[in-house]
């Protein structure tokens, strides 16, 4: 593991540890209650940095099948008991993304809500090549980021149209980009964000 990288997963073991993040706002994102609302998440979902698991709840209880994956053993704590305090069954997993091994399983929707403004151009890569053997043929990405209207720096990196575009340029198809919110405890109206929706070109 190089360092980093290291760094990275040291922060999120530290944030759920020492204090609340600014992300967990004890409810679903508003982003993805619309995506559910217009019917966008089909079959096996897979929540990717799913933190305490507020999306990854509210898609089991709606009869999804639900896998939520993290870095951070205590948020994956935390998710755990709010599923069991919500008889929520989905599947919850510590571990690196980028490293982790699905053992061929494939989603039929993958849910990124906040991971992909994260990282670096170089994990940016991984990344794809990582949602690109999960996905399903024709299966469904949905992405949330903060983009350039957000003011400011702190926080993460904000996100182009015109990044995701090219990034996304092979391989996917039907790419829909849309302004949305992305809603934080230090927002009294959320962060400015993108959702970027795209389909898996089948094989």
């Amino acid at each position: 593991m190089n360092r980093s990288k290291s760094k990275q997963i040291d922060f999120f073991q530290r944030i759920y540890l020492d204090e609340s993040p600014i992300w967990e706002i004890d409810r679903p994102q508003k982003a993805v209650m619309d995506l559910l609302d217009n019917g966008e998440f089909k079959g096996k979902v897979v929540d990717l940095g799913c933190g305490t698991a507020e999306n990854a709840i509210i898609l089991s209880k709606q009869g999804f099948e639900v896998v939520g994956i993290d870095v951070s053993s205590k948020a994956i704590e935390i998710a755990k008991l709010k599923a069991d305090a919500n008889k929520a069954e989905l599947k919850l997993i510590c571990a690196d993304l980028l490293e982790y091994d699905f053992q061929n399983v494939q989603f039929d929707t993958i849910l990124d809500s906040g991971v992909f403004h994260g990282f670096s151009d170089i994990a940016r890569n991984k990344y794809r090549k990582v949602l690109e053997r999960i996905v399903s043929p024709e299966g469904r990405c949905h992405i949330i980021a903060w983009n350039e209207f957000e003011p400011g720096v702190d926080g993460p990196r904000r996100i182009t149209r015109h990044e995701i575009k090219e990034i996304f340029a092979k391989g996917w198809t039907d790419i829909s980009i849309r302004q949305t919110i992305y809603e934080t405890t230090a927002h009294s109206d959320g962060a400015s964000a993108w959702i970027a929706s795209m389909t898996k070109i089948g094989n």
